[in-house]
């Protein structure tokens, strides 16, 4: 009953472009109501109204990591919809000189390691190198690892996702892509010529799991 009442009051106030107050009453109610997607639905949509794209994304992202930690899923689609108007909504927005352009794409470490990225990203790019695998016969192989003692209990097997992050980006290619579908699951997209290559890097991070 109350997060019914709590979602026809933000209907109503996000169509009077009472955009503050719906979100103020959002942000309370998910203090109640953490996973109701639809209080987090109305305040995000409340970030993209008063144009906070970048807080908007923010919140995206770190929700996502919430849902895929605590629930095993990440957000819907109707949030994957939103997310694409904030992309194209904030592109509008900022108009950069090329020298801007250039210094933030030089702003961050270039690291000899895995870059790690949100799910939706991953996605993103791998419509990316799938299109450029077939143009340039070029080899792309997806690896999902699981860190499990049978009971997906991190906790039980001494690990934080944190620490697989650190371990699983120390043992890619600067070229080479991950992300998690959950807690217990990182998803690798890694550049090999032969499927030989691809179990070298598995053996690898296995070999670096077991010697921590």
């Amino acid at each position: 009953m109350y997060v019914k009442t709590m979602m026809r009051v933000s209907c109503y106030l996000y169509t009077k472009k009472r955009y503050d107050e719906m979100m103020l009453m959002n942000y309370q109610a998910v203090l109640f109501k953490s996973f109701n997607e639809g209080l987090h639905y109305y305040y995000m949509k409340g970030l993209v109204a008063t144009r906070n794209y970048r807080e908007a994304l923010k919140y995206y992202d770190e929700l996502n990591d919430i849902f895929l930690s605590e629930l095993g899923t990440g957000l819907s689609k109707r949030f994957k919809q939103l997310y694409d108007i904030i992309i194209a909504d904030h592109a509008k927005e900022e108009s950069k000189d090329m020298e801007t352009i250039m210094r933030e794409l030089s702003s961050h470490d270039q690291q000899n390691q895995g870059f790690f990225c949100s799910y939706e990203i991953f996605k993103y790019f791998y419509e990316l190198l799938l299109k450029m695998s077939i143009r340039n016969e070029q080899n792309y192989y997806l690896i999902m690892l699981q860190f499990s003692d049978g009971t997906l209990d991190y906790e039980k097997i001494g690990l934080d996702f944190d620490r697989v992050k650190r371990l699983v980006g120390s043992c890619l290619r600067s070229n080479d892509l991950f992300t998690r579908t959950s807690e217990t699951q990182p998803l690798l997209l890694v550049d090999c010529q032969t499927e030989e290559n691809a179990h070298l890097i598995i053996q690898r991070i296995s070999n670096k799991f077991y010697s921590v």
